[in-house]
């Protein structure tokens, strides 16, 4: 297929079917900050936040009493008076999902009646001084006495106290408690802290709502955490245990060997408390889960020189199929995707296996589903093809999420086209590289004209609350199998310009394909 029919298909695939077919792309014009093209031009800046996060975790409410120092470097040419942050759960609270569109006749969703969550308390200081701050749905901006000059800093000091809600809300929190049959528990600590707003020079504060599909735009940022919860419950994270002393002898026997031998939790003294310390440098977010019910993997291993720490945390309750696969499927999707794309980005990566929506957080994945009930250490259970492929689908597809977006940082909310897309299709070759027959679920042809003529179909560079991942999959999938590239065979090599304007395909591309640049409107990557 020649390079004329390859874009014919691009454009099929990657238009609605309902729109302008040769209407020009919106982008942005040539500037001091960016190119034409997106990339950094000699004025370009980006936003620094430092984060200094202090938690108490108390599982049995579900509530978090959090403090933090919230160091915001101002790198714009602007004088910021306000600035925004952002706790999303509060759209549990404010009810925003009311704001997503439904058809005419069609009486909205009723609000389903769950737990309390959301924030109890929110102060804001600087040095002793408390902060006017102004809520906009699940946004807050804090009125500072002076502007930030541009090229300025400002230290805020965050007391707040937050109610998980249950992971088996019906609108897809991404935090949240999961209670097992037992009473034991499985927390998700996810936006439970105000995490900074990105400011850009395309569009200022980015203040559109969260609605619970279409995701995040944020800054990066250096991370200290410590977290107190009490003795019983293990924490993990995308980031390094600082101290390791506070385990057990034996939970810090298993660390340090980390074999890939299983670990069952063992309930400690709930009366007793833990404080864990974690570390993590220029990451666009901080997420951990913590459990009294979990089974622990850890496995270290060595990528192409890199060392990496591979960690999986699932219920004791029956994950036959966890304990068989997940870890493998952990170190599978590392590897090759080293090859694919590059060094994984990170020196931890946790899997946890927690009920609800799957995400993905810097080092840290979440994945709800589970196989069979069975006897984790029994013979094989009964369980179908699907069953099985939705675990191992599941883990490579939040895997390649390391790269879209955590560290091609893009605009989440705008773009999650690109960013659910081509993870997709990084799964899709994790996938068929585990086995030829695997039930891949994006990169097959069928289905795609269908889905583009629903109504809700998102085309390419749009608001992402309604996108189809498998148009974009297909895309990719097609242009490397019949793009114009010399050797399609040979590893795929890959440039990220982690930027805030956008980000560009330079060369041989993730896919195996030539392009001079792909605009996608967003860049991240901390200036040195």
């Amino acid at each position: 297929m020649n390079l004329y029919r390859c874009c014919c298909v691009l454009l099929l695939l990657g238009l609605p079917v309902k729109a302008d077919w040769f209407a020009p792309l919106d982008l942005p014009p040539a500037s001091a900050v960016r190119t034409a093209t997106g990339e950094p031009g000699p004025g370009y800046w980006q936003q620094q936040v430092d984060y200094q996060l202090e938690a108490t975790l108390d599982p049995a409410a579900g509530l978090v009493e959090g403090r933090a120092q919230v160091q915001y470097h101002n790198r714009s040419p602007q004088s910021l008076p306000i600035l925004w942050f952002e706790f999303p759960l509060q759209r549990l609270v404010t009810d925003q999902s009311s704001l997503s569109a439904v058809p005419k006749g069609v009486k909205p969703p009723s609000r389903p009646a769950l737990n309390h969550s959301g924030l109890d308390r929110l102060q804001v200081f600087l040095d002793e001084q408390l902060l006017e701050v102004r809520q906009q749905g699940s946004f807050y901006g804090v009125v500072l006495p002076e502007p930030v000059a541009s090229g300025e800093q400002v230290a805020l000091h965050f007391d707040w106290s937050l109610h998980l809600p249950d992971r088996a809300d019906p609108r897809r929190p991404r935090a949240g408690v999961e209670r097992l049959s037992d009473g034991r528990k499985l927390l998700a600590l996810t936006q439970w802290y105000p995490r900074a707003v990105a400011f850009t020079d395309r569009r200022g504060w980015d203040l559109s709502p969260f609605l619970g599909d279409a995701e995040f735009s944020l800054e990066l940022g250096n991370y200290q955490v410590r977290v107190t919860a009490p003795a019983d419950y293990l924490l993990f994270a995308g980031a390094e245990l600082n101290n390791p002393e506070i385990l057990t002898d034996d939970e810090r026997q298993h660390w340090q060997q980390a074999s890939g031998e299983s670990r069952v939790t063992q309930a400690g003294a709930a009366s007793e408390w833990r404080e864990w310390h974690f570390s993590t440098s220029q990451q666009r977010d901080f997420a951990l889960v913590a459990g009294n019910a979990w089974r622990w993997q850890t496995k270290q291993i060595d990528v192409a020189g890199q060392p990496v720490r591979l960690q999986v945390a699932f219920p004791d309750n029956g994950r036959w199929l966890w304990q068989r696969y997940a870890l493998a499927a952990a170190e599978h999707s590392v590897r090759q995707l080293q090859q694919l794309v590059g060094p994984y980005p990170g020196s931890t990566l946790t899997i946890a296996n927690i009920a609800g929506i799957g995400m993905e957080f810097p080092g840290l994945k979440l994945l709800g589903f589970r196989g069979p009930d069975a006897a984790i250490d029994g013979p094989a259970p009964a369980y179908s093809r699907t069953e099985k492929h939705d675990v191992l689908g599941g883990i490579m597809h939040e895997v390649a999420h390391a790269y879209y977006p955590m560290l091609v940082n893009t605009d989440e909310r705008r773009e999650g086209f690109f960013d659910e897309g081509i993870a997709s299709y990084l799964a899709f070759l994790l996938e068929q590289s585990w086995s030829r027959s695997f039930q891949s679920f994006y990169g097959d042809p069928a289905g795609v004209a269908a889905a583009m003529q629903r109504s809700d179909y998102s085309a390419p560079v749009t608001r992402a609350d309604h996108f189809v991942l498998s148009v974009l999959t297909l895309s990719c999938k097609t242009l490397r199998q019949h793009g114009p590239v010399s050797d399609r065979t040979s590893p795929i090599l890959f440039v990220l310009y982690q930027r805030k304007a956008g980000w560009s395909w330079i060369g041989s591309g993730v896919v195996g394909f030539s392009l001079t640049a792909m605009w996608i409107s967003r860049w991240n990557k901390p200036v040195l």
